[in-house]
C-alpha cells in the first residue's frame, strides 16, 4: 500500500552463519605458535565436532584440557586479536538451510538487511565476502550490513538504535537474531515486526513474551512456507 518493498532483519554470528569454524582454526593456529601446546592438544582441537562448542571460550578451553593460567591467557589474547578481524572471516559456515531460506525472501521481493554486532572498522570487506561466498543475497546499498563503527560498542545498544533507523526505511515485518537481549532491544523500536529468535548458543538468557516466535531450524521454516496455499 506504501509502495515500499517489506524489509527483513537477520543478525549474522548464531543466526545465519556458525561463527565455531572461525574459533577452531584461531585455536590450531594459536596452539602451533605456543611452544608448550604439545601435539596431542592440537589434535584434540583438530578434531572438536562444530555442534559441541560451548559459547564462552574459557568453557571451550576446559573442554580441550588447557588448565595453565599462562597458557589460557595467551589462547585468550591470540583469539581476541584475531576473532574480530577480518582476517578468519572466510572460516565462517552458514547454518544449514539458511541460505536457501534467505534466498527465497529475496525471490519474493523483500529487501533484506544484515544487522551484526561486528566492527565496520576491522570487518567490513570480509563480512560482506562472507554473505556472498556463503550464498546470501547482498544489495550494496547503506541498508545491507548494518555494523558497530568500533569493536568496543554495545551489540545490544547499537542493534537498538540501527532498528530505529531501519523502522524509518520502509516496512520491516520481521527480525532474526539469536540473542533474546538484543532481539527485545530491536523489538522495542520496531513493534510491529514480527522477532524471530534463533535457537543457538549466545551470551545471555532473558525471558521473552509469547509474541517472539522461535526458530529451531529454517528447514522447517521452509516445509511450512511449502505448505501454504498458492
Amino acid at each position: 500500500m506504501t509502495g515500499q518493498k517489506a524489509r527483513i532483519v537477520f543478525d549474522l554470528d548464531g543466526t545465519l552463519m556458525y561463527y565455531f569454524p572461525r574459533t577452531k582454526q584461531i585455536l590450531v593456529d594459536a596452539a602451533r605458535m605456543i611452544p608448550e601446546i604439545p601435539e596431542e592438544t592440537i589434535e584434540n582441537i583438530e578434531s572438536l565436532d562444530l555442534d559441541d562448542f560451548p559459547y564462552w571460550l574459557n568453557s571451550l578451553l576446559d573442554k580441550i584440557g588447557i588448565f595453565d593460567p599462562k597458557v589460557r591467557a595467551a589462547f585468550l589474547e591470540d583469539w581476541d586479536n584475531r576473532f574480530f578481524t577480518d582476517q578468519y572471516l572466510w572460516a565462517d559456515r552458514a547454518i544449514k538451510d539458511a541460505p536457501g531460506f534467505v534466498r527465497r525472501l529475496s525471490d519474493t521481493g523483500a529487501v533484506i538487511s544484515y544487522l551484526t554486532g561486528r566492527h565496520r572498522n576491522g570487518m567490513y570487506l570480509g563480512t560482506r565476502s562472507s554473505i556472498v561466498k556463503n550464498g546470501f543475497p547482498f544489495y550494496d546499498d547503506d541498508l545491507s550490513i548494518l555494523m558497530k563503527p568500533l569493536k568496543e560498542h554495545s551489540n545490544a545498544l547499537f542493534k537498538r538504535d540501527a532498528a530505529a533507523k531501519l523502522s524509518k526505511s520502509g516496512e520491516v515485518v520481521a527480525i532474526f537474531d539469536n540473542e533474546p537481549q538484543e532481539l527485545a532491544y530491536m523489538s522495542s523500536k520496531i513493534p510491529n515486526a514480527t522477532p524471530a529468535l534463533y535457537i543457538s548458543p549466545c551470551s545471555t538468557q532473558i525471558p521473552l513474551g509469547d509474541n517472539f516466535f522461535r526458530v529451531r531450524s529454517y528447514d522447517e521454516l521452509i516445509r511450512a512456507w511449502d505448505r501454504l496455499p498458492d
